[in-house]
């Protein structure tokens, strides 16, 4: 399977859980487009006990040196509802070389609803130092 292949097939499979991954730009080779292919949406949900929008993410770090990651999430709603994009930010996941961590990046919820509204979310922007 080539590698545009397998990049539309995992967005397929993220599609079907309700979330959307951020994928990276075409051609791109640069540091920033290598983090974001390490980084996978497991599931986009609201917390209603803490109010928060959640994006559970798994970091995986098949390189031969340790990274720390700062991830940026989106969240929105389906196409042509009136959801408030909201954006939340997690900085120092570490992840050993060859190694993977769990981790939730979470945000308030501002809108007025029940936030079922918010049904999907994708990475904007991934760094590794």
């Amino acid at each position: 399977m080539q590698p545009a292949d397998l990049l539309g097939y995992l967005t397929t499979l993220n599609n079907r859980s309700g979330s959307t991954s951020g994928g990276s730009p075409p051609g791109g080779s640069g540091s920033a487009d290598k983090a974001i292919r390490d980084v996978t949406i497991d599931e986009c949900t609201y917390d209603s006990a803490t109010k928060n929008l959640v994006a559970k993410i798994t970091v995986k770090n098949d390189g031969s040196m340790d990274y720390d990651y700062s991830v940026s999430m989106k969240f929105k709603g389906a196409a042509g509802g009136d959801v408030i994009p909201r954006t939340a930010f997690e900085a120092g996941i570490a992840v050993a070389a060859g190694a993977s961590q769990s981790v939730e990046v979470t945000t308030p919820y501002i809108g007025t609803g029940d936030g079922s509204e918010c049904t999907e979310c994708e990475v904007s922007r991934v760094s590794r130092f």
